[in-house]
């Protein structure tokens, strides 16, 4: 092969990387959900969960928040009856209408209604007149006694999925970030278990 057609060659390898390094920087590649999940040993103390109406000005929150009911349910959540939600926030004069509530008025629900932690969702979407089309939505569970974030995700409806598709797809992200966070937790756990049994050892034998 001659010198001019090692040079060509060269040329054009650096040009697709230059392509490929610029379309990656673009942000043109992207995952739909991202997700963060506080570290916690599990999940257990937050089973019984309230899912209150999203928060949308174009699209039914209500109907996206009972979507969702049925996710949660399948991943091992008892999730409160809305009704019995509804009933103690009238009795407690506070409003649900879509939006977030204050750490007080969290406290007094949770208690009224006997709930763990509360998910609140937001929705963004186009108005029907554009189509409609679900651009986003976030999701976050709040712990009702302290308000700490358990986990928050954020789906990117880039392919324009179908409303009813949309917590599936979530929730299969949800999980797989929330068992991987539990390992990691429970694996650092029994490290320092570990590291504290040998100093004990080394202790005693002092």
């Amino acid at each position: 092969m001659s010198r001019s057609l090692y040079g060509l060659v060269g040329a054009v390898l650096a040009c697709c990387l230059g392509l490929i390094t610029a379309f990656l920087g673009s942000g043109c590649i992207s995952f739909p959900t991202q997700t963060y999940v506080q570290p916690v040993n599990n999940l257990d103390v937050e089973k019984r969960i309230a899912i209150l109406p999203f928060e949308s000005r174009h699209a039914d929150g209500q109907a996206m928040a009972d979507q969702f009911v049925t996710e949660f349910i399948g991943t091992g959540f008892t999730v409160v009856d809305r009704n019995i939600v509804e009933g103690a926030a009238k009795n407690l004069g506070i409003d649900l209408s879509g939006r977030v509530l204050e750490p007080a008025e969290m406290t007094k629900l949770a208690e009224k209604s006997k709930v763990d932690s509360f998910v609140f969702g937001t929705i963004n979407a186009e108005p029907e007149k554009q189509g409609g089309t679900i651009l986003s939505v976030s999701l976050r569970m709040v712990n009702a006694k302290n308000g700490e974030v358990i986990f928050s995700s954020t789906f990117k409806n880039e392919k324009e999925l179908p409303a009813y598709q949309i917590p599936k797809t979530m929730m299969s992200h949800i999980r797989s970030k929330v068992k991987s966070s539990v390992k990691k937790k429970q694996k650092e756990q029994k490290r320092k278990e570990r590291e504290l049994k040998a100093k004990q050892a080394a202790a005693s034998e002092k």
